[in-house]
Formats: C-alpha cells, structure tokens, sequence
C-alpha cells in the first residue's frame, strides 16, 4: 500500500521497527505485515549457503564462492545437456525448457531485474511468479482493457470516492492505508459497497453488504455491467475518442475489426460514431451481457435482489459528473482460473461510465506481496519481458523495419543485454504459436518429469500454490532444486516430509540464504505504482549474502564457462552485458536506460523518441534515474494539487505520473470534470507520454481469444452446486486439470450428483492480518495469527447445530481432491449465510490459509488453472466438515 518502514537497533543490539512518521501515505501506521518485520529480522537464518546432497538426510554448509562454483556447474551441465542436439544448428532457438524459474513477491526490482535478463539469456521458457494468483491476474486484465498493466492510481486516492466496491478483500483487518480512505469517504456521505462472502471487519453502519457466493464475484460485475449498458445514456464522444466501442466487427466472425474494402478509405478501420450499429463493439458488448440481469444475477450468486440495484444504481449515477466511484479488487476476487476478467470488468464499467478521469475514479488492486507488481514490471511474469515487452514468438519478427514503440523499446532491450551491433532476437527464448507458459505449466512440469531443475526466489510453493501436496512428491522428479530465501522452507525441505524414506530422493538442493528485510538494499513498487527506495540498517555479510550479488557473481562464472569451455548456444552467454563488477547502481542506470554516443553515456528521460544508439531495460522506468539522483529516494511530503497523490515522495511509472488517464481526457471540452493534474501549468502532456505501452487507443473493449468470447464472461468454480447457467452449460473452455491434461470440461463431467452427495458445503479462504498465504517466512511468525496458532475454520450457526459443533472443537475439512482433510479448530459464528438455489441449502464456510504444517489448507485446492491467464482455483471449492 506504500506504507514506511523505520527499523531501529535499540541499545541491547536487538531489532525495532516502527511506521516511518514522515510517510504520507500511511502517516505512521503499520499493517500486521508490516509489524511482522520486526519478527522476520529476528529470526534466526542459516550462516551462509548449504546443500543437501542426492540420497542425503541432512543439510551440509558450504561457502558462497562454492555455492557460486557449484549452481554455475550445475546450471551449465543441465542446460548442454538438454540443448546438445542444438550446437550445430545455427538457426536453434535457445529454448532451455528443462529448467524452471518461481519467484515470490518480495524481490527488489534489481534483483527482478536480473533474474530475468540472466535467466532469458540462458533460454529459459518456464519463468512465472506466485503474485500471477493474485496481482499477476489484475495486471494480465488491466493490460488487456487499458493498456496500463498496473492499478489506475494509488489507493490513497480512493478516499476521493463517492462509491467504493470493495471485491474479495478485507482492509478492515489488513490494511490501515485503505481503511482510512475508506472511512473519509464514509464522512463524505459517500457509500462503501461490499462483496464478500463474510461479514467482515471492513463492513460498517451504512455499507451495502453483497453477500456473493464464493466465486461468483464476476457474476455480480456482470450484472452492473449489464446495468450500465441498459440505463445509463453512452458518453459518445469519449467513447469514440478513446475506446474501440464505435469499431465495427467481421459480422459474426470473432476476433477481427472490419476494415474498408474500397475507395480513399480502403484499409482503414470502419466505426460506427452513433453506435447504434448491430456489429458495433458497443452493442456486442450490450447482447453479450444481456444474461446478466439483476433477478438473474442475485438468484446465480446468492445476493439480496433489492441491495444489488441500490449498489447499480449508485454506480450508474456515477456516469454524471459530479460522482466518481472506485472498485479495489482483492485476491478473493483474482484467485480463480479467469481471475483477470475480474479486472477487465471493472476497468471496462469505469470507461463506459467516464470514471477513469475523475478524482477517486478507477480500478484499485490490494492484492500481492511487498513488490508483487515490481516483479511483473521487471518481467517475472510468465511471456513477459521487463517493461511489459513480449518475448519473441515463433512467425513474428521484430527486426523486420517496423518502427511502432513496442519494436523500437525491445530492441533498445536487446541492446541493454548484449554486446552485439546486430543485437539478434535470436538470443532469447522463442516462444511457439499459442504457447502461454505459466506458474502451473511450470508445476505441471516437474510432475511430467519435463522439467528437470527449478529455481525459487522468495516463494513457498510447496504451501501456497494449489494441491501442494502434489507439488511435494512432484519434486523428487528433480535433479536439481535451488531455493533463495530468507530462511529455509517447506520446499528446500521437501525430501524431509515426502512418502518415501530421504535416500531414495535424488534431488540435489541448494540453498542459498537472502538478507533479511532490515539488511536489504534496492527499491519496490507498491500499489500504486510508486517506486520506493530501501535503505539497509547495516551490512552483515557473514550472515547471508546480498542477492544482487550471488546473481552478479553467478553471471559472470557462466560466461567464464562458457567462453573457457564452450558449450550448446553459446552465444547469447558470450555476448550477454555482465559486468564483472556490477554493483546495484550499474543495474539502476541499465533499467533506466542510457545513450552511448562517441564515447559518452547520458541518462535517457522519459518521452524521448527511440534511437538505434540508445539501450534501455525498462522503458516504463526511464527517467527514474536522473542528474538529480534516484527519484526512489526522494521524501517530499508536499502535495501538490491537494489530492492526497504526493508526486515527490518516491516516484511513479510511467514518466513520474500517478494517474496517467487523467491526461488523456482534454479539459477544454469537458469544463464540468476537475482533473487531477490541471492544476500543473494548465499543460496537458502528450498520450504517448502518459501511456507508452497502448498510445494510440487507450481503452480495448474488445478482447477476441481464440476459444473464449471476446468479452470477460463467468464461469463456475471447478467444482460447484451449479452448473454454467449463463453460458447454457459450457465450462470455461480455458479449464486444465493439472494432474490430468488438458480437457475441456463441463458440468456434467464434474459428475455433480457424487459430488454434492459427499461434499455439500461450499467453501472459502481467508487470511488472519496480512499474512502472506501461506509459506513464506511470515507464515513462520506464529503471532500473526490473531486467533491462535492453528488453522481456523470459520462455520455458520446452522451448520454448527446439524453437527453439534462448539467454538473450540476440532474438525476435519476434506474435498474431492484431498478425501484425508486436514484438521482445523471450529469457530462459530453468525457471519456466514447459507446459499439457497432451486429448492436446496447449500452452507458456507470459511477456512484460514496461515498455517506452515503440512498438510496445508491450499492441499484442499482442486490442481485447475487457465491455460491462456495462468490464473489458479484457489479460492472456492465444495467441501465436506466432520467433527474430530
């Protein structure tokens, strides 16, 4: 959320922390996480690398220059291995599928950074993050609508609101930052609209409750979707201004504008400036969502009908000028396999409503770790590279002249990362037509035996990805794991909880300890886009090693192998930008971006056209890097223009910007709107400088797929009470199975009849505080979890009774994935509603993800993820509870 964070060595040598009182975002305050802190420096870490050895029962400690030694051996071999039959083809792509990279969120964007430009270099495929279930999904939805792939605006602005909807999540309990905006709209007389399956601590007096059945968030979005189409008039003139609404379709063929067939316009896109036109994207969009009434909707996700249309209707007058409303999507509502629709719903009600250019108007995302939209940036999430680039796929060329922002930022990349005149494509990974890798692509992997070496940074996907149980077997098909963290974790332990004795595990693994918070040096990215610098208190190298440096030194000992031993592909190794003395201000000046001309290196700026003499790693963070010094470093308090975005703490991507629609939006035309920068000099900045990555049509309403529909649609969780009612029976045609291949599913073959028979509770998850899921190094502080060390199963009254459980029993929760359960301690409570659908009840619970122990809460996950988004069922499931 962008909160400061003071630690402090008091006099008897032991840690502090505190909210850093100059910080204007939180003014002081800490979430649970960030008091955790505190906890996490404490806690006692490895000495230095270790190894466990194939077939061995124990850890063994090593130096860092032998860890160093040993991943650069490892690494080279399993990669000449794999690639041997490549090294006399000179036209083989460098594709090293056999290994796997998953990194967590809480990686500065340096080290980010060169994760992805070491490891694409060696022809890495397989790169995803863990953020992808949460963040990652919000990111992959706003790219798509707006071309911004990040939150519109930090959430400080939400408390310029009229209308807040908060979807899945909870800042009552994990967030002070949101949840004080959240009251400055309540005292404002504005109104605070909730979706959430519970009565949570975030809903007051005056709020609107939608309690939504778990995982039918979209459902409900559908319906204000479909209540903005019918009743509130098209603002046609920024429609056509600045969205695809007014472009016309192929008649029913999907996935194409139509152009001009003759005549001076030949070629050129057809529009429909009144949009009345059948085959216009607007009306489309009005058919597709004709399904989604409001009786509909309410029966489908189990929300009361009259709540529903006071919330649509506030919504709707937002569409006049004097009102704005906000949505803040929580990981409640992106933790499903078409997670990103959420996003792209809400960022496409904003648009038809004229929401993007108002003060507290947009898509807020409160979900992700400490700098879980830093690594998307930097290219840890999945096709991408840093700066959302795409990496290069099989057919398409981007060396062939053209000169459009995308072709000219990827070849500035190129430049930053090898050593060539040419800088030839062909030095990263290619991917194949309509491949989509992903985290659960990675897992899915490992348990095909296709993926033989894998690397973790700052994750635990052991307990937080679903069916970790699975993943934990999976990983005896390893020859090699190295895990990089703060301390090691159910996944470096892997071989001490797996079925079978240790000495028929023959997985090396390597550990390799990171600095702990209040020791690490570099920047993050919150929420909002604000890049924010990290001081460390002291150096400890004895403890563990900065990971920067492991990375630089692991660089520059692959070249060395390469260059001294040969090897298959070598070349992109040979020419790869290493510095053998790289220190984290080289890496800050390469991200920047610089332009070397006779000799001489100069900084690049934000809106500077594109030369073939200039290199760049990532062009949304050109012009973080200044004559003045880091602009993460800055700590100026003043606001500006008195909206709570104080532009000269930290700075923002892109180009400094904290809200980069408003410029999109001319205040000469629409005297009746107060933009949030005009106050700036009366100057309107140019698009292409607000929105680098989409300039020339800000807002996509049309999203063709080549097996979904062109618009976001619901479907129902894997395994649930009803069939896919709106789309007349058809699952999301996106579906795998993870353990099982790639089906396309449906009710039926979900065989409800065996399923409701065993497992008739519908079920969600949720966190105590903020901890990080589970896993992790906060999932070893047992004090976050306010309610006790043990994981909580949150049951309603009724429930309770047919039972006769008490607050305080023991339970069993178990699912059709995981039949054995996992034990849990029974809290009764009136928070929770049943839900009722064609004559039957259908209780609901709530079960904690904190916990370290094995087997974990996300062990009940069904393994099924979309093949396209990535995105993972982590979030609603049918269960079954048991007393004992």
């Amino acid at each position: 959320m962008g909160c400061g964070v003071v630690y402090l060595k008091r006099t008897d040598r032991n840690w502090a922390v505190e909210g850093d009182p100059d910080c204007p975002v939180a003014g002081g305050s800490l979430c649970s996480r960030g008091a955790a802190l505190l906890a996490v420096s404490d806690l006692a870490g490895p000495p230095g690398p270790m190894v466990r050895n194939p077939g061995s029962d124990r850890w063994e400690e090593i130096t860092w220059r032998q860890a160093v030694r040993r991943l650069g051996r490892r690494i080279k071999d399993h990669r000449d291995r794999e690639l041997k039959k490549a090294i006399d083809d000179p036209k083989a792509p460098n594709r090293f599928e056999g290994m796997g990279i998953i990194s967590g969120g809480n990686l500065t964007n340096e080290e980010a950074y060169l994760v992805s430009k070491l490891f694409r270099s060696l022809g890495v495929i397989n790169m995803d993050t863990t953020v992808r279930a949460s963040r990652g999904m919000a990111v992959l939805g706003l790219l798509e609508v707006l071309g911004l792939p990040a939150p519109t605006h930090p959430p400080v602005q939400v408390a310029q609101s009229d209308v807040v909807f908060l979807v899945g999540c909870n800042p009552g309990q994990t967030s002070p930052v949101l949840a004080r905006a959240l009251d400055d709209v309540r005292r404002r007389q504005g109104v605070v609209v909730v979706l959430d399956p519970r009565m949570s601590e975030t809903i007051k007096e005056g709020d609107i409750w939608l309690n939504v059945r778990p995982g039918c968030d979209s459902v409900v979005l559908g319906g204000l979707m479909s209540w903005v189409l019918e009743n509130v008039s098209p603002r046609k003139d920024e429609l056509n201004r600045h969205t695809d609404a007014a472009f016309m379709t192929l008649s029913e063929t999907l996935g194409f504008y139509e152009r001009h067939g003759a005549g001076k316009s030949k070629g050129q896109l057809k529009t429909n400036p009144s949009l009345d036109e059948p085959y216009s994207i607007y009306q489309r969009m009005r058919k597709h969502y004709e399904r989604y009434d409001l009786r509909r909707v309410s029966e489908i996700a189990g929300v009361d009908q009259t709540l529903l249309r006071r919330a649509a209707r506030l919504l709707a007058r937002t569409g006049e000028q004097e009102f704005s409303a906000c949505f803040i999507l929580g990981s409640g509502s992106l933790g499903r396999p078409s997670g990103s629709d959420n996003a792209m719903m809400a960022a496409m009600i904003q648009a038809l409503l004229g929401n993007l250019k108002k003060r507290g108007g947009g898509v807020v995302v409160a979900a992700g770790a400490g700098n879980a939209q830093g690594v998307c940036d930097m290219g840890l999430l999945s096709s991408f590279l840093p700066g959302y680039l795409n990496l290069p796929r099989r057919g398409a060329s981007v060396e062939d002249g053209k000169k459009d922002s995308d072709s000219e930022a990827f070849r500035a990349l190129l430049r930053a990362w090898f050593d060539r005149t040419d800088t030839p494509a062909g030095y990263l990974p290619v991917l194949n037509e309509g491949e989509t890798p992903s985290i659960s692509n990675v897992l899915q992997g490992i348990s095909r035996g296709k993926i033989r070496a894998l690397m973790v940074l700052g994750a635990d996907p052991v307990l937080s990805m679903s069916a970790g149980r699975e993943i934990r077997e999976s990983m005896s098909n390893l020859d090699l794991l190295i895990v990089v963290d703060v301390l090691p974790s159910a996944t470096s332990d892997f071989w001490r909880a797996i079925s079978r004795h240790a000495s028929a595990v023959k997985t090396e693994v390597i550990f390799i300890p990171m600095l702990p918070p209040a020791l690490r040096a570099g920047s993050m990215t919150d929420a909002g886009r604000r890049v924010r610098s990290l001081v460390p208190v002291e150096r400890d190298r004895e403890r563990s090693g900065s990971l920067v440096q492991v990375l630089l030194d692991l660089g520059v000992n692959l070249k060395e192998r390469y260059r001294v031993e040969g090897g298959s592909i070598p070349a992109p190794l040979a020419a790869l930008r290493w510095p053998l003395k790289g220190t984290r201000h080289q890496v800050v000046r390469e991200i920047n971006g610089l332009m070397e001309r006779e000799g001489e290196e100069t900084l690049l700026s934000s809106g500077v056209s594109w030369s073939g003499d200039m290199l760049c790693g990532n062009r949304l963070y050109r012009g973080w890097l200044t004559e003045d010094g880091w602009q993460a470093q800055r700590r100026d308090r003043t606001d500006v223009n008195d909206i709570g975005l104080f532009e000269g703490w930290g700075w923002f991507w892109p180009a400094g910007i904290g809200d980069p629609f408003s410029w999109v939006y001319s205040r000469k035309e629409d005297k009746t709107v107060s933009l949030r920068w005009e106050e700036q000099g009366g100057v309107i900045r140019s698009i292409e400088e607000a929105l680098p990555i989409r300039s020339h049509l800000p807002v996509r309403f049309w999203t063709p797929s080549p097996s979904a529909p062109p618009f976001p649609e619901h479907y129902e969780p894997f395994y649930s009470p009803l069939p896919d009612l709106l789309t007349g029976g058809e699952a999301n045609p996106d579906m795998v199975l993870r353990a099982g291949g790639r089906e396309q599913w449906s009710y039926l073959s979900r065989r409800p009849d065996r399923i409701l028979g065993q497992f008739p509770v519908i079920t969600t998850v949720h966190r105590f505080g903020n901890v990080q899921g589970t896993g992790g190094v906060l999932a070893q502080v047992g004090w976050l979890r306010e309610l006790g060390t043990q994981r909580i199963l949150e049951i309603g009254v009724d429930l309770a009774d047919d039972l006769k459980i008490v607050t305080g029993d023991d339970v069993t929760v178990r699912s059709p994935d995981f039949v054995a359960g996992v034990g849990a301690v029974a809290l009764v409570t009136s928070r929770l509603r049943a839900f009722h659908f064609g004559g039957r009840t259908f209780p609901v619970t709530s079960l904690t993800l904190s916990g370290d122990d094995s087997p974990g809460t996300n062990d009940l996950f069904p393994p099924v993820f979309n093949s396209t988004g990535g995105g993972m069922q982590v979030k609603a499931f049918m269960a079954k509870v048991e007393k004992g």
